[in-house]
């Protein structure tokens, strides 16, 4: 084999190898755009719920507190139907989360919020 062939090879090997990298480049590529879309198209969705649900839970929960604090039965009674309101959104906001549920795991912990926020009503 003379020089010239083995520097012809060499080059075709080369280029084979730079061949072989960019398909398995192309190939994790994809792999790594499916999994993140499937994020995107799962995961954000309940997380916005999930926040949609904390937030009306506090809220809840400070006006339970400025319940506790007012004298006057009219504001009582304003703060009263507030808080049931914020109760109505968190139960719809932990309801539109029962929509977003992949796993079994998931609807174990809905289950046991739901019964935890039972107990707080």
């Amino acid at each position: 084999m003379s020089i010239l062939q083995r520097l012809q090879l060499l080059v075709g090997c080369a280029i084979l190898g730079l061949i072989v990298l960019t398909a398995v480049n192309y190939y994790e590529t994809e792999r790594v755009f499916e999994t993140t879309s499937q994020a995107s198209a799962n995961v954000i969705p309940s997380l916005i719920q999930l926040s949609d649900a904390r937030l009306w839970y506090s809220r809840s929960r400070l006006r339970a507190d400025r319940h506790v604090m007012q004298d006057d039965p009219a504001q009582m009674e304003a703060t009263e139907k507030s808080i049931r309101e914020a109760q109505a959104s968190t139960a719809k906001a932990l309801k539109d989360y029962e929509g977003l549920i992949t796993s079994s795991r998931d609807r174990q912990y809905l289950e046991a919020e739901k019964a935890t926020l039972a107990e707080f009503d």
